[in-house]
């Protein structure tokens, strides 16, 4: 249902701008900035800083268009489960393990905008935009700590991790999903060629791609990426 949504609004930002008269204006340029990211959950966690990099598109329509783009985005984590029961583990005469990660990970993303100008002096123009954003995960690292025992293990997160813990049993430790989507909204200023902005993401696809093995969360559906970005760039206009 979730991704039905994220499709229609795309498919209604599309539209809304192609049905918009007037003169047509294509821009491109490169963009970068700082991304300050999180998980949305009822546990303890800390956020991460990473980094954006990439190519926007901006089709405009009179004051409406379109806005996208691609972009390498790396996000990061920082988790404090707390104790996790693991069947047969029995440490400190329990079945609880005591888990933290420091996670980071690394996307290709596209958004889509319906994007507004508002003119403020000669060469200066308020942007407002809200829409949608695809990504597919690439590349993860990152740590899990078990510090009942003080052992630290480097993991994949994209991946399912088999974990050994000495002198008890091992155990599967289940992986983030490589998908993610959900809603942006955000503002910029364009002075000049130059376009300075920030934008929230709120992730609205399940970062855990299964309800089995051991995470850092006891059910799939309850985490969600969200990320603050703050970007620049310069705009060419074809």
């Amino acid at each position: 249902m979730k991704k039905k949504t994220v499709i229609r609004l795309s498919l209604f930002l599309v539209l809304t701008a192609i049905s918009t008269n007037g003169f047509a204006q294509f821009y491109v340029g490169p963009n970068a900035g700082l991304v300050v990211s999180n998980f949305k959950n009822e546990y303890e966690t800390e956020p991460g800083v990473g980094y954006m990099a990439g190519v926007s598109a901006r089709y405009m329509f009179s004051c409406w268009g379109l806005k996208s783009g691609i972009y390498k985005i790396k996000k990061g984590v920082a988790i404090s489960r707390g104790m996790v029961e693991v069947p047969g583990y029995t440490l400190d005469d329990t079945h609880l393990l005591n888990l933290s990660s420091q996670i980071s990970l690394s996307y290709i993303e596209v958004p889509l905008s319906l994007t507004y100008m508002i003119p403020i002096e000669r060469n200066i123009k308020l942007e407002l935009n809200t829409g949608t954003y695809i990504a597919w995960g690439y590349e993860s690292s990152g740590t899990l700590r078990i510090e009942g025992s003080g052992e630290n293990f480097s993991l994949d997160f994209f991946r399912s991790n088999v974990i050994s813990v000495q002198n008890l049993s091992d155990f599967a430790y289940k992986p983030v999903s490589h998908f993610d989507y959900g809603y942006i909204i955000g503002m910029s200023l364009d002075i000049s060629k130059i376009n300075i902005g920030v934008n929230y993401a709120i992730g609205i696809g399940d970062m855990y791609q299964t309800s089995h093995s051991i995470s850092l969360y006891p059910q799939s559906g309850n985490v969600k990426n969200s990320a603050f970005y703050i970007h620049w760039g310069y705009n060419f206009k074809l």
